[in-house]
């Protein structure tokens, strides 16, 4: 196998092993609810992968192995950050004790190496262990952070926190996303409509995730996600249409949404486009505004901190809907009605057929198609001004 192979590999060893220590919770909780805590201990203590390695295998490539190593030989092959550094900010995935240890450690030999010029691992360490390093180091900073914010959160509003409505929110993005991605597949027949599908999955879902961290660069996401769900929504209601404006090299992202029947969105894609645009004279306050106003019916006193979580859910709002609509007329009438159920019954998803039920949310957000984004200014002081100013001074 070639280095390569080894680092796909290796990928598609996380991916499994996640899902098999998800399947061993369920499990050992299903066993403690039917009054079997004996059997839900033993379930939760099983290995967590599927085998331990031989002796005479080839050297792990892993950074994690330098743990109580002096000497760490140097890896065969490519070195890729760990699941730890790679997981979303929940707090019981990237933020749970045993991923930010291993954050802080590898961002421990990223210190010794190059701030105290030490070698942790008895040698030099290569280009891309150095990178995973810094990578893992950003994600330590970006972790506490996190934590800093849901305690903040925790104490502003009390009794009303709820971490478990955290974990469910990221249970549906996940959900709506897998299915997002289940209609790529399934659409191999049309490539237009099949690299649709996989961009509304991929972005949603790393929105969600950079939403986690505050990181107004999701709702950039979110402008993807609301093109590339209309370009899906034509193609499922106006195929012909949807082949006209795939060959007309002067089409737009507007003319999907405008075509998709969701011309009512512009003040929403607005506000989007403005977090996807870096320049001298952003107006990303006026738009996070916007998205505050955009709201229909928030708690008064915290709105203003809400405007994205709800662009967020209205987006995969959308995306359940339409590819819920896609699968039924398209593949399955049997799943689409299931996931149907499931994402209404279970997600919380308004999952009416047709866009009238959505008409209230559409003429609300409609009304601020005008609504300006008022740039908010930043007053640079310089060292002469500091200097000037004295205590008291109104400056």
């Amino acid at each position: 196998m070639t280095f390569q192979a080894v680092a796909v590999v290796r990928c598609i060893e996380e991916a499994m092993a996640l899902c098999m220590l998800q399947i061993n919770m369920i499990a050992a909780a299903v066993a403690h609810a039917y009054s079997r805590p004996d059997l839900a201990q033993f379930i939760f203590a099983a290995p967590k992968r599927f085998s331990c390695k031989s002796e005479d295998e080839v050297e792990d490539p892993h950074p994690l192995t330098a743990f109580g190593h002096k000497h760490h030989p140097t890896p065969r092959g490519p070195v890729t950050p760990p699941m730890p550094a790679l997981a979303p900010l929940l707090p019981l995935q990237g933020l749970k004790p045993e991923s930010t240890r291993v954050l802080q450690y590898l961002t421990d030999l990223y210190r010794m190496a190059m701030l105290e010029k030490k070698r942790p691992a008895g040698r030099l360490y290569r280009d891309d262990e150095i990178v995973t390093f810094i990578f893992a180091s950003h994600r330590l900073g970006s972790a506490l952070t996190a934590q800093t914010s849901l305690a903040d959160e925790q104490r502003l509003l009390g009794s009303d926190f709820d971490i478990d409505g955290l974990h469910h929110r990221g249970t549906q993005i996940t959900l709506v996303t897998e299915f997002a991605a289940m209609c790529a597949r399934w659409s191999f027949g049309n490539a237009k409509l099949m690299n649709a599908c996989a961009m509304v999955s991929t972005s949603l879902r790393t929105a969600f995730w950079l939403w986690l961290e505050d990181d107004d660069r999701a709702m950039a996401l979110l402008r993807c996600t609301l093109e590339q769900i209309a370009r899906v929504k034509v193609w499922h209601t106006k195929p012909s249409k949807a082949e006209r404006l795939e060959t007309n090299p002067a089409t737009t992202p507007r003319d999907w949404i405008v075509e998709a029947g969701w011309r009512r969105l512009a003040a929403l894609n607005r506000a989007f486009g403005e977090f996807a645009h870096a320049h001298t004279n952003p107006r990303w306050d006026g738009a996070r505004l916007l998205l505050v106003e955009l709201q229909i019916d928030p708690d008064s006193d915290t709105a203003s901190r809400t405007g994205r979580r709800a662009a967020l859910k209205l987006m995969a709002t959308l995306v359940a809907r339409t590819c819920v609509e896609l699968i039924e007329a398209e593949y399955s009438a049997t799943i689409g009605s299931t996931a149907r159920r499931l994402f209404a019954e279970h997600m919380g998803f308004d999952m009416t057929p047709g866009d009238r039920s959505l008409d209230t949310i559409l003429d609300h957000i409609w009304q601020y198609r005008s609504h300006p984004l008022v740039q908010t200014p930043y007053p640079i002081t310089t060292i002469e001004q500091k200097k000037s100013q004295t205590p008291g001074d109104p400056r």
